[in-house]
């Protein structure tokens, strides 16, 4: 049975906060989504890297494809620059076949939450939040 894999792509902090929020939201995913495999990697100074993830999920010869799925906010250099390079895509490819592990895997590699109306809410309700907390 093939399993697909999503792994989420933070930006790491030396403040352990920033992974416990990371790691926070995989365990969400894993516990209620369609991915059989859900892990989590940072760019930098938090671990796992990004290859050790990737290697990581790849143990499992059945997973034969992958979702990079950045945790930001907005696209800057580590998403449109970084990242693909750790990836080996080209400037705006979106998808590749690459080998790990002996095996080749299909990686998509997803955009940044952008201003969707989900995070607009978000917003709302913690502001909302901090004022009557503040009252």
């Amino acid at each position: 049975m093939e399993k697909k894999a999503i792994i989420l792509v933070g930006h790491g902090s030396s403040m352990p906060y920033n992974k416990e929020v990371v790691s926070t939201l995989a365990n969400k995913l894993s516990n209620s989504s369609k991915w059989d495999v859900v892990s989590y990697s940072f760019m930098n100074m938090s671990t796992p890297s990004i290859k050790d993830a990737i290697n990581n999920v790849c143990e499992d010869p059945r997973v034969t494809s992958i979702v990079m799925a950045p945790v930001f906010i907005a696209a800057g250099v580590h998403i449109k620059e970084d990242v693909p390079e750790i990836l080996g895509l080209s400037e705006g490819e979106k998808t590749k076949d690459m080998e790990v592990n002996g095996k080749v895997r299909k990686f998509f590699y997803s955009e940044p939450f952008g201003a969707d109306d989900r995070l607009a809410d978000i917003i709302n309700d913690r502001a909302i939040e901090t004022v009557e907390k503040c009252m």
